[in-house]
């Protein structure tokens, strides 16, 4: 099963791609899927790659409902 969970990102790189900071880590993400997008901005990441640009609160919001799920 894979989920997807927002991730902040915090460095664009070359190619399409950005280092990101989430739920599970840092890691690098693929940004080809979405334009315009740079350091502070937060995606929602599948399988690696960024698939929707979401606002802090949003992503806020599936961080915590995550954790909830983690405890149960």
């Amino acid at each position: 099963m894979c989920l997807a969970l927002p991730y902040r990102i915090t460095e664009m790189l070359a190619s399409n791609q950005a280092l990101a900071e989430g739920p599970e880590g840092v890691r690098t993400i693929s940004t080809a899927l979405i334009e315009g997008l740079g350091p502070g901005d937060y995606v929602i990441v599948a399988y690696g790659a960024a698939i929707r640009e979401v606002d802090a609160e949003e992503a806020a919001k599936i961080v915590e409902i995550w954790e909830e799920l983690q405890q149960a």
